[in-house]
Protein backbone atom coordinates (compact mmCIF):
# COMPACT_ATOMS: atom_id res chain seq x y z
CA UNK A 1 0.00 0.00 0.00
CA UNK A 2 1.40 3.38 -1.02
CA UNK A 3 2.11 5.93 1.70
CA UNK A 4 -0.39 8.79 1.25
CA UNK A 5 2.13 11.22 2.80
CA UNK A 6 4.83 12.75 0.62
CA UNK A 7 7.67 15.12 1.58
CA UNK A 8 9.36 17.61 -0.73
CA UNK A 9 12.50 19.44 0.37
CA UNK A 10 13.28 23.08 -0.43
CA UNK A 11 16.45 25.12 0.10
CA UNK A 12 14.78 28.51 -0.34
CA UNK A 13 11.37 30.13 -0.15
CA UNK A 14 9.19 29.80 -3.23
CA UNK A 15 5.74 30.47 -4.63
CA UNK A 16 4.80 26.85 -3.97
CA UNK A 17 5.69 27.17 -0.29
CA UNK A 18 3.86 30.47 -0.01
CA UNK A 19 0.69 28.95 -1.47
CA UNK A 20 0.98 25.91 0.81
CA UNK A 21 1.48 28.10 3.89
CA UNK A 22 -1.71 30.03 3.20
CA UNK A 23 -3.75 26.79 3.30
CA UNK A 24 -2.50 25.82 6.79
CA UNK A 25 -3.84 27.05 10.15
CA UNK A 26 -2.38 30.38 11.24
CA UNK A 27 -0.78 30.74 14.69
CA UNK A 28 -1.26 33.57 17.14
CA UNK A 29 2.41 34.09 18.05
CA UNK A 30 3.91 32.91 14.76
CA UNK A 31 1.56 34.27 12.08
CA UNK A 32 2.13 33.38 8.45
CA UNK A 33 3.69 36.77 7.67
CA UNK A 34 6.30 36.28 10.40
CA UNK A 35 7.02 32.63 9.57
CA UNK A 36 7.47 33.50 5.90
CA UNK A 37 9.94 36.24 6.84
CA UNK A 38 11.79 33.89 9.20
CA UNK A 39 12.28 31.21 6.55
CA UNK A 40 13.02 33.46 3.58
CA UNK A 41 15.79 35.66 5.01
CA UNK A 42 19.55 34.82 4.93
CA UNK A 43 20.52 32.99 8.11
CA UNK A 44 24.15 31.84 8.03
CA UNK A 45 23.28 28.28 9.10
CA UNK A 46 22.20 25.13 7.24
CA UNK A 47 18.42 25.18 6.73
CA UNK A 48 15.88 23.30 4.68
CA UNK A 49 12.11 23.46 4.45
CA UNK A 50 9.98 20.32 4.47
CA UNK A 51 6.56 20.49 2.82
CA UNK A 52 4.43 17.49 3.78
CA UNK A 53 1.34 16.65 1.74
CA UNK A 54 -1.41 14.11 2.26
CA UNK A 55 -2.87 12.93 -1.02
CA UNK A 56 -1.59 16.11 -2.64
CA UNK A 57 -2.90 18.53 -0.01
CA UNK A 58 -0.46 20.43 2.27
CA UNK A 59 -0.69 19.29 5.90
CA UNK A 60 2.63 20.55 7.37
CA UNK A 61 5.33 23.09 6.52
CA UNK A 62 8.44 22.92 8.68
CA UNK A 63 11.58 25.03 8.47
CA UNK A 64 14.46 23.01 9.95
CA UNK A 65 17.99 23.86 11.04
CA UNK A 66 20.69 21.19 10.96
CA UNK A 67 22.37 20.24 14.24
CA UNK A 68 24.06 17.04 13.10
CA UNK A 69 23.76 14.39 10.41
CA UNK A 70 20.51 13.00 11.85
CA UNK A 71 19.21 15.85 14.05
CA UNK A 72 17.37 18.88 12.66
CA UNK A 73 15.65 21.40 14.94
CA UNK A 74 12.66 23.49 13.90
CA UNK A 75 13.51 27.10 13.09
CA UNK A 76 11.96 29.20 15.87
CA UNK A 77 11.89 26.37 18.42
CA UNK A 78 11.02 27.82 21.88
CA UNK A 79 10.92 31.35 20.43
CA UNK A 80 7.19 31.85 21.06
CA UNK A 81 4.31 29.91 22.63
CA UNK A 82 2.08 27.73 20.46
CA UNK A 83 2.88 25.20 17.71
CA UNK A 84 6.42 25.59 16.42
CA UNK A 85 5.36 25.26 12.77
CA UNK A 86 2.01 25.18 10.94
CA UNK A 87 0.25 21.85 10.46
CA UNK A 88 -3.19 20.30 10.38
CA UNK A 89 -3.71 18.70 13.83
CA UNK A 90 -5.33 15.52 12.51
CA UNK A 91 -2.20 14.80 10.44
CA UNK A 92 0.36 15.90 13.03
CA UNK A 93 1.92 12.57 14.06
CA UNK A 94 2.00 10.93 10.64
CA UNK A 95 3.39 14.07 9.03
CA UNK A 96 6.16 14.32 11.62
CA UNK A 97 7.03 10.66 11.09
CA UNK A 98 7.14 11.07 7.34
CA UNK A 99 9.87 13.73 7.55
CA UNK A 100 12.27 10.93 8.60
CA UNK A 101 14.59 13.02 10.74
CA UNK A 102 15.23 13.30 14.46
CA UNK A 103 13.58 16.53 15.63
CA UNK A 104 13.45 18.02 19.14
CA UNK A 105 10.15 19.91 19.39
CA UNK A 106 8.98 22.55 21.87
CA UNK A 107 5.51 21.55 23.07
CA UNK A 108 4.50 24.76 24.80
CA UNK A 109 0.91 26.00 25.06
CA UNK A 110 -0.09 24.18 21.87
CA UNK A 111 -3.58 23.30 23.09
CA UNK A 112 -3.05 19.76 21.79
CA UNK A 113 -2.13 16.40 23.28
CA UNK A 114 1.47 15.29 22.97
CA UNK A 115 2.28 13.22 19.88
CA UNK A 116 2.18 9.53 20.69
CA UNK A 117 3.53 6.53 18.79
CA UNK A 118 6.68 4.53 18.02
CA UNK A 119 8.33 7.52 16.35
CA UNK A 120 8.29 9.49 19.63
CA UNK A 121 11.75 8.79 20.99
CA UNK A 122 11.48 10.74 24.25
CA UNK A 123 9.32 13.24 26.13
CA UNK A 124 10.60 15.50 28.92
CA UNK A 125 7.80 17.33 30.74
CA UNK A 126 8.04 19.91 33.50
CA UNK A 127 5.30 21.82 35.38
CA UNK A 128 4.47 25.44 34.67
CA UNK A 129 3.09 28.05 37.04
CA UNK A 130 0.09 30.19 36.23
CA UNK A 131 -2.29 32.52 38.06
CA UNK A 132 -5.68 33.82 37.02
CA UNK A 133 -5.76 37.60 37.22
CA UNK A 134 -9.33 37.99 38.47
CA UNK A 135 -8.02 38.01 42.04
CA UNK A 136 -5.37 39.88 44.05
CA UNK A 137 -1.95 38.23 43.49
CA UNK A 138 -0.72 39.49 46.85
CA UNK A 139 -3.07 37.05 48.56
CA UNK A 140 -1.18 34.14 47.02
CA UNK A 141 2.21 35.72 47.75
CA UNK A 142 1.16 36.18 51.36
CA UNK A 143 0.20 32.50 51.49
CA UNK A 144 3.62 31.40 50.13
CA UNK A 145 5.44 33.79 52.44
CA UNK A 146 6.94 35.72 49.52
CA UNK A 147 5.01 38.99 49.92
CA UNK A 148 7.58 40.61 52.28
CA UNK A 149 10.29 40.01 49.68
CA UNK A 150 8.13 41.46 46.90
CA UNK A 151 7.46 44.61 48.96
CA UNK A 152 11.11 44.97 49.97
CA UNK A 153 12.35 44.78 46.38
CA UNK A 154 9.59 47.11 45.23
CA UNK A 155 10.91 49.73 47.67
CA UNK A 156 14.53 49.17 46.65
CA UNK A 157 13.63 49.69 42.98
CA UNK A 158 11.49 52.75 43.70
CA UNK A 159 14.00 55.14 42.10
CA UNK A 160 14.05 53.21 38.80
CA UNK A 161 11.92 54.26 35.84
CA UNK A 162 9.58 51.64 34.40
CA UNK A 163 9.25 51.50 30.61
CA UNK A 164 7.23 49.27 28.33
CA UNK A 165 8.42 48.35 24.82
CA UNK A 166 11.18 50.94 24.92
CA UNK A 167 13.03 50.78 21.56
CA UNK A 168 15.83 48.23 21.58
CA UNK A 169 15.07 46.70 24.97
CA UNK A 170 13.76 43.39 23.63
CA UNK A 171 17.00 42.78 21.71
CA UNK A 172 19.06 43.90 24.72
CA UNK A 173 17.28 41.49 27.08
CA UNK A 174 17.44 38.54 24.70
CA UNK A 175 21.09 39.10 23.74
CA UNK A 176 22.25 39.43 27.36
CA UNK A 177 20.12 36.50 28.50
CA UNK A 178 21.74 34.33 25.80
CA UNK A 179 25.22 35.63 26.67
CA UNK A 180 24.70 34.58 30.27
CA UNK A 181 23.75 31.00 29.43
CA UNK A 182 25.70 30.50 26.16
CA UNK A 183 28.53 33.04 25.84
CA UNK A 184 28.69 34.20 22.24
CA UNK A 185 32.42 33.51 21.95
CA UNK A 186 31.68 29.81 22.50
CA UNK A 187 28.82 29.54 20.02
CA UNK A 188 28.79 28.52 16.37
CA UNK A 189 26.95 29.96 13.38
CA UNK A 190 23.84 27.91 14.22
CA UNK A 191 23.59 29.49 17.68
CA UNK A 192 24.18 32.98 16.33
CA UNK A 193 21.47 32.48 13.71
CA UNK A 194 19.08 31.17 16.37
CA UNK A 195 19.72 34.27 18.50
CA UNK A 196 19.06 36.52 15.52
CA UNK A 197 15.82 34.65 14.84
CA UNK A 198 14.65 35.03 18.44
CA UNK A 199 15.25 38.78 18.39
CA UNK A 200 13.44 39.15 15.08
CA UNK A 201 10.44 37.18 16.35
CA UNK A 202 10.19 39.40 19.44
CA UNK A 203 10.45 42.64 17.50
CA UNK A 204 7.96 41.59 14.84
CA UNK A 205 5.42 40.39 17.42
CA UNK A 206 5.84 43.66 19.32
CA UNK A 207 4.56 45.50 16.24
CA UNK A 208 1.25 43.61 16.39
CA UNK A 209 0.83 43.72 20.17
CA UNK A 210 1.81 40.10 20.83
CA UNK A 211 5.13 40.79 22.55
CA UNK A 212 5.81 43.12 25.47
CA UNK A 213 9.14 44.02 27.08
CA UNK A 214 9.03 45.59 30.53
CA UNK A 215 12.24 47.30 31.63
CA UNK A 216 13.78 49.27 34.47
CA UNK A 217 16.08 52.27 33.97
CA UNK A 218 18.44 53.93 36.42
CA UNK A 219 18.55 57.34 34.78
CA UNK A 220 19.62 56.56 31.22
CA UNK A 221 21.06 53.16 32.12
CA UNK A 222 19.11 49.99 31.42
CA UNK A 223 19.07 47.96 34.66
CA UNK A 224 17.04 44.95 33.56
CA UNK A 225 14.13 43.76 31.50
CA UNK A 226 11.77 40.87 30.94
CA UNK A 227 10.11 39.74 27.73
CA UNK A 228 6.53 38.46 27.62
CA UNK A 229 3.99 37.29 25.05
CA UNK A 230 0.27 37.93 24.78
CA UNK A 231 -1.11 34.48 23.92
CA UNK A 232 -4.69 33.22 24.13
CA UNK A 233 -5.71 36.16 26.31
CA UNK A 234 -2.90 35.56 28.81
CA UNK A 235 0.50 37.09 29.53
CA UNK A 236 3.25 34.48 29.05
CA UNK A 237 6.78 34.90 30.40
CA UNK A 238 9.70 34.84 27.97
CA UNK A 239 13.27 35.58 29.14
CA UNK A 240 14.84 38.02 31.60
CA UNK A 241 18.15 39.75 32.18
CA UNK A 242 19.28 42.09 34.94
CA UNK A 243 22.69 43.72 35.27
CA UNK A 244 24.71 41.91 38.00
CA UNK A 245 25.76 45.10 39.84
CA UNK A 246 22.09 45.83 40.62
CA UNK A 247 21.44 42.41 42.14
CA UNK A 248 21.05 43.78 45.68
CA UNK A 249 18.11 45.96 44.60
CA UNK A 250 16.23 42.91 43.34
CA UNK A 251 15.20 44.13 39.87
CA UNK A 252 14.26 40.58 38.83
CA UNK A 253 11.63 40.36 41.57
CA UNK A 254 10.35 43.81 40.71
CA UNK A 255 10.08 42.95 37.00
CA UNK A 256 8.00 39.86 37.72
CA UNK A 257 5.68 41.91 39.94
CA UNK A 258 5.39 44.50 37.17
CA UNK A 259 4.43 41.71 34.76
CA UNK A 260 1.50 40.81 37.00
CA UNK A 261 0.50 44.48 37.19
CA UNK A 262 0.72 44.83 33.40
CA UNK A 263 -1.47 41.77 32.84
CA UNK A 264 -4.09 43.08 35.26
CA UNK A 265 -3.97 46.55 33.70
CA UNK A 266 -4.51 45.11 30.22
CA UNK A 267 -7.47 43.03 31.36
CA UNK A 268 -5.75 39.72 30.54
CA UNK A 269 -7.19 36.53 31.96
CA UNK A 270 -4.06 35.04 33.53
CA UNK A 271 -0.28 35.15 33.70
CA UNK A 272 1.84 32.11 32.85
CA UNK A 273 5.35 32.47 34.27
CA UNK A 274 6.63 29.19 32.83
CA UNK A 275 8.53 26.49 34.68
CA UNK A 276 11.88 24.74 35.22
CA UNK A 277 12.68 26.79 38.34
CA UNK A 278 11.43 26.13 41.88
CA UNK A 279 11.22 29.84 42.79
CA UNK A 280 8.25 30.23 40.44
CA UNK A 281 5.98 28.31 42.80
CA UNK A 282 6.29 31.28 45.16
CA UNK A 283 4.67 33.48 42.51
CA UNK A 284 1.85 31.30 41.18
CA UNK A 285 0.33 27.84 41.64
CA UNK A 286 1.29 24.93 39.41
CA UNK A 287 -1.11 24.89 36.48
CA UNK A 288 0.05 23.37 33.20
CA UNK A 289 3.09 21.75 31.64
CA UNK A 290 5.65 22.29 28.92
CA UNK A 291 7.45 19.48 27.14
CA UNK A 292 10.42 18.74 24.93
CA UNK A 293 9.42 16.02 22.50
CA UNK A 294 11.99 14.21 20.38
CA UNK A 295 10.47 12.65 17.28
CA UNK A 296 12.58 10.15 15.35
CA UNK A 297 11.24 7.45 13.01
CA UNK A 298 12.36 3.93 13.90
CA UNK A 299 14.67 3.86 10.87
CA UNK A 300 16.50 6.94 12.12
CA UNK A 301 16.72 5.56 15.66
CA UNK A 302 18.24 2.38 14.24
CA UNK A 303 20.77 4.27 12.11
CA UNK A 304 21.83 6.35 15.12
CA UNK A 305 22.46 3.20 17.17
CA UNK A 306 24.40 1.58 14.34
CA UNK A 307 26.55 4.69 13.87
CA UNK A 308 27.22 4.88 17.62
CA UNK A 309 28.19 1.20 17.77
CA UNK A 310 30.49 1.46 14.76
CA UNK A 311 32.15 4.54 16.22
CA UNK A 312 32.70 2.82 19.58
CA UNK A 313 34.12 -0.35 18.00
CA UNK A 314 36.37 1.61 15.65
CA UNK A 315 37.67 3.68 18.53
CA UNK A 316 38.40 0.63 20.66
CA UNK A 317 40.20 -1.12 17.83
CA UNK A 318 42.29 1.97 17.07
CA UNK A 319 43.41 2.32 20.68
CA UNK A 320 44.46 -1.33 21.03
CA UNK A 321 46.31 -1.32 17.71
CA UNK A 322 48.13 1.84 18.68
CA UNK A 323 49.08 0.55 22.13
CA UNK A 324 50.28 -2.74 20.68
CA UNK A 325 52.76 -0.82 18.52
CA UNK A 326 54.20 1.12 21.47
CA UNK A 327 57.12 -0.71 23.10
CA UNK A 328 57.56 1.64 26.05
CA UNK A 329 54.07 2.53 27.22
CA UNK A 330 53.71 6.15 28.35
CA UNK A 331 50.62 6.68 30.53
CA UNK A 332 50.36 10.33 29.52
CA UNK A 333 50.45 9.35 25.85
CA UNK A 334 47.67 6.81 26.41
CA UNK A 335 45.56 9.52 28.00
CA UNK A 336 46.02 11.75 24.98
CA UNK A 337 45.07 8.94 22.58
CA UNK A 338 41.92 8.03 24.51
CA UNK A 339 40.91 11.69 24.75
CA UNK A 340 41.33 12.17 21.00
CA UNK A 341 39.32 9.06 20.21
CA UNK A 342 36.52 10.11 22.55
CA UNK A 343 36.29 13.49 20.87
CA UNK A 344 36.34 11.96 17.40
CA UNK A 345 39.56 13.62 16.28
CA UNK A 346 41.17 10.28 15.42
CA UNK A 347 38.14 8.67 13.76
Amino acid sequence: MLNPYTVSWHDEWSTELNEALETLPDRECMPHTLYRKLLSRPSGDRRRIALVKHRGEPVMLAGLRRHSRFVWEPVGNWHAPGPVFPFRPQHMYRALRSISLEMPLAWWRTGMALPDGPAVQSVETSPTYRMKLDCDPEGYWRKTGYLPTVKRMRNRCNSFTVKTNHPGTAAWVIRNWRQRWSPIEHTDNDSRADLSDRIMVAEELEKIGRHVTISLFDGDRLVGGTTTFVHQGELVAGVMHCEPEYRAQGPGVRLIELSFQFGIGQGLQAIDIGGKADYKKKWAPEDGTRSRVVVAPLSVQYLRKVASTVRALAGRAYVWLLLASIQAVDCDAIGVVVSNVSSGRLL
